[in-house]
């Protein structure tokens, strides 16, 4: 089933039979769904606390404003294959989250809490940027499919006997560890987590859902999709 659902939902990714800005592949279609089921949950608390007294009628509207903008974030993110975008998008999702813990957060040390979260995961963002560039060095240009198929060509027997396929590829090496360590930054993996204890404690127990459901999901969706399967290519080749 998810095989049949892949191959119908992956051909939106074509358009006159080149890749286009956007593939829809199974992973990403039950991300969007949970994303879907998760802000709606969220959306019901939050009118639940206004009901309550809990939250004004302009914060109320603030907050559907930043889950608002989060789901568009989220869809765009899960379904683009260019890497601009997904740059571009992937630091977007970080401010509706940011503003939540700074305006709503119950705790003194929220300005803490989200300084550390600024600058733990921008510094995640330059080691993504930094991958992105040092892949678009070799393959000139930033759709996901054409890394995969220049990655493929790289790993050649014949071709890795020339000096300059030889740098690519340990280029290309760099560029998935870049990946790999900016990821890690934003899933979070150990010893690169001590933002994430701030941030739950701090963040109202919307953004704490947020955080724990969805934001930490796009760090292992993008390690899954792009600094996964770039070394599997890297490793399998043609």
């Amino acid at each position: 089933v998810n095989g049949r659902l892949e191959h119908a939902v992956g051909k939106v990714g074509y358009a006159f039979g080149e890749p286009a800005l956007f593939h829809v592949t199974i992973l990403g279609v039950w991300l969007i769904m949970l994303s879907s089921c998760i802000l709606f949950l969220v959306k019901l608390y939050s009118f639940n606390r206004y009901r309550r007294g809990m939250l004004s009628l302009l914060q109320l509207w603030q907050c559907f404003s930043f889950y608002l903008l989060l789901e568009i974030f989220l869809m765009i993110l899960f379904t683009t294959t260019h890497f601009v975008v997904f740059f571009i998008v992937l630091e977007l999702t970080l401010f509706p989250l940011l503003f939540l813990v700074l305006l709503f957060g119950t705790q003194a040390r929220r300005i803490y809490a989200t300084f550390l979260l600024f600058s733990y995961t921008y510094v995640g963002s330059f080691f993504v940027l930094l991958g992105i560039l040092l892949g678009y060095y070799v393959v000139k240009s930033f759709n996901f499919h054409a890394w995969i198929a220049v990655i493929c060509d790289l790993v050649d027997k014949d071709a890795l006997s020339l000096p300059l396929a030889t740098s690519h590829y340990r280029l290309m090496g760099c560029s998935c560890f870049c990946l790999l360590l900016g990821f890690g930054l934003k899933l979070p993996i150990v010893p690169l987590h001590t933002w994430l204890v701030e941030a739950h404690v701090e963040a109202p127990t919307e953004g704490s859902v947020i955080l724990a459901s969805l934001l930490l999901k796009i760090g292992g969706f993008n390690m899954s999709e792009i600094a996964y399967r770039t070394p599997r290519a890297l490793a399998r080749g043609k």
